[in-house]
Protein backbone atom coordinates (compact mmCIF):
# COMPACT_ATOMS: atom_id res chain seq x y z
CA UNK A 1 0.00 0.00 0.00
CA UNK A 2 1.01 3.38 -0.91
CA UNK A 3 -0.01 7.00 -0.39
CA UNK A 4 0.77 9.56 -2.84
CA UNK A 5 0.13 13.08 -3.69
CA UNK A 6 -0.32 14.34 -7.02
CA UNK A 7 2.04 18.03 -7.30
CA UNK A 8 0.53 18.85 -10.40
CA UNK A 9 -3.03 18.70 -8.62
CA UNK A 10 -2.00 19.68 -5.13
CA UNK A 11 -2.45 23.65 -4.48
CA UNK A 12 -1.63 23.85 -0.79
CA UNK A 13 -4.78 24.68 0.74
CA UNK A 14 -4.22 23.11 3.55
CA UNK A 15 -7.62 20.79 3.97
CA UNK A 16 -5.86 17.40 4.20
CA UNK A 17 -3.13 18.66 6.86
CA UNK A 18 -5.94 19.88 8.85
CA UNK A 19 -8.36 16.61 8.24
CA UNK A 20 -4.83 13.59 9.49
CA UNK A 21 -5.41 12.63 13.13
CA UNK A 22 -2.17 11.71 12.92
CA UNK A 23 -0.17 15.28 12.00
CA UNK A 24 1.24 13.27 8.93
CA UNK A 25 0.62 15.80 6.41
CA UNK A 26 2.64 18.98 6.42
CA UNK A 27 2.98 21.65 3.44
CA UNK A 28 6.43 22.48 2.16
CA UNK A 29 7.02 25.14 -0.19
CA UNK A 30 9.36 23.99 -3.48
CA UNK A 31 10.93 26.72 -5.89
CA UNK A 32 10.72 26.88 -9.02
CA UNK A 33 12.42 28.63 -11.69
CA UNK A 34 10.09 30.90 -14.05
CA UNK A 35 10.69 30.23 -18.11
CA UNK A 36 14.08 30.79 -19.36
CA UNK A 37 15.69 34.10 -19.71
CA UNK A 38 13.47 35.26 -16.58
CA UNK A 39 15.04 35.29 -13.11
CA UNK A 40 12.71 35.03 -10.79
CA UNK A 41 11.63 32.67 -8.99
CA UNK A 42 8.28 31.56 -6.69
CA UNK A 43 7.92 28.89 -4.84
CA UNK A 44 4.33 26.70 -4.40
CA UNK A 45 3.19 25.08 -1.15
CA UNK A 46 3.02 21.42 -1.29
CA UNK A 47 1.36 18.90 0.59
CA UNK A 48 4.32 16.26 1.79
CA UNK A 49 3.16 12.60 3.62
CA UNK A 50 5.24 11.59 6.47
CA UNK A 51 4.98 7.33 6.08
CA UNK A 52 6.29 6.82 9.18
CA UNK A 53 3.42 8.56 10.97
CA UNK A 54 0.74 8.25 8.11
CA UNK A 55 -1.51 4.84 9.09
CA UNK A 56 -3.35 5.19 5.18
CA UNK A 57 -6.64 5.50 7.24
CA UNK A 58 -7.61 7.99 4.25
CA UNK A 59 -9.34 10.31 5.99
CA UNK A 60 -7.20 13.09 3.81
CA UNK A 61 -8.57 11.89 0.28
CA UNK A 62 -12.12 12.91 0.41
CA UNK A 63 -11.18 16.34 1.76
CA UNK A 64 -9.10 17.33 -1.30
CA UNK A 65 -11.13 19.05 -3.38
CA UNK A 66 -8.42 18.76 -6.53
CA UNK A 67 -7.96 14.73 -6.14
CA UNK A 68 -4.26 15.54 -5.29
CA UNK A 69 -4.28 12.52 -2.77
CA UNK A 70 -4.38 9.04 -3.65
CA UNK A 71 -4.12 5.90 -1.85
CA UNK A 72 -2.99 2.97 -3.62
CA UNK A 73 -3.99 -0.48 -2.92
CA UNK A 74 -2.36 -3.42 -3.83
CA UNK A 75 -4.89 -6.27 -4.53
CA UNK A 76 -4.18 -9.40 -2.52
CA UNK A 77 -3.56 -12.48 -4.07
CA UNK A 78 -3.75 -15.66 -1.83
CA UNK A 79 -3.42 -19.23 -2.89
CA UNK A 80 -3.83 -22.20 -0.57
CA UNK A 81 -5.71 -20.70 2.09
CA UNK A 82 -7.17 -24.07 2.86
CA UNK A 83 -3.82 -25.07 4.51
CA UNK A 84 -3.94 -22.37 6.92
CA UNK A 85 -5.92 -23.20 9.92
CA UNK A 86 -5.70 -21.09 13.72
CA UNK A 87 -5.29 -17.55 11.96
CA UNK A 88 -5.78 -15.00 13.94
CA UNK A 89 -6.21 -11.31 13.03
CA UNK A 90 -5.67 -8.53 15.83
CA UNK A 91 -6.49 -4.87 15.28
CA UNK A 92 -5.23 -2.25 17.15
CA UNK A 93 -7.69 0.92 17.60
CA UNK A 94 -6.38 4.23 17.95
CA UNK A 95 -8.50 7.22 17.81
CA UNK A 96 -11.41 5.54 16.87
CA UNK A 97 -9.79 5.06 13.92
CA UNK A 98 -8.63 0.67 13.17
CA UNK A 99 -4.48 0.71 12.52
CA UNK A 100 -3.07 -1.41 10.17
CA UNK A 101 -3.35 -5.29 11.04
CA UNK A 102 -1.29 -8.30 11.05
CA UNK A 103 -2.32 -11.79 11.04
CA UNK A 104 -0.77 -14.44 13.57
CA UNK A 105 -0.53 -18.32 12.82
CA UNK A 106 -1.46 -19.89 16.10
CA UNK A 107 -0.69 -23.22 15.52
Amino acid sequence: MDIIVKKEKCVGCVLCSNECPYGAITLVDERHELEEGLKAKFAVRLAVIDRDKCTYCGQCVPVCPFGAIEIIREEATFEGKEEYKGVMVFGEIRDGILETYTFELTG
